[in-house]
């Protein structure tokens, strides 16, 4: 079977955090996410299954994987260390298999 993964990002970390981790959501607010998303690993969402590839008709699995960081502590952190993170969760994306 085919395999993908789609890696996502808190757009609204106040909102998406409660959403995963609910208590998280309601004691932290929105600064001190972006702070501690810096130590937050990549975080499994979901598993994407039943889709039909329309190149290839076979059926195809795939993940949401989150890479932590909000658009703006992308921004404020060194490059380097956004480019980390982002290689962190796509090598949490090939050991489930995409």
């Amino acid at each position: 079977m085919d395999t993908f993964a789609f890696i996502i990002h808190p757009i609204d970390p106040k909102r998406d955090v409660s959403r995963k981790f609910p208590l998280l959501g309601r004691v932290l607010n929105e600064r001190q996410i972006d702070f501690f998303s810096t130590f937050f690993p990549p975080v499994f969402i979901s598993e994407i299954e039943g889709i039909t590839s329309r190149t290839t008709g076979k059926e195809i699995k795939g993940w949401f994987i989150a890479c932590p960081y909000t658009p703006r502590r992308m921004m404020e952190l060194p490059e380097r260390t956004v480019y980390r993170k982002i290689i962190q969760t796509g090598r949490m994306a090939e050991k489930l298999g995409a």
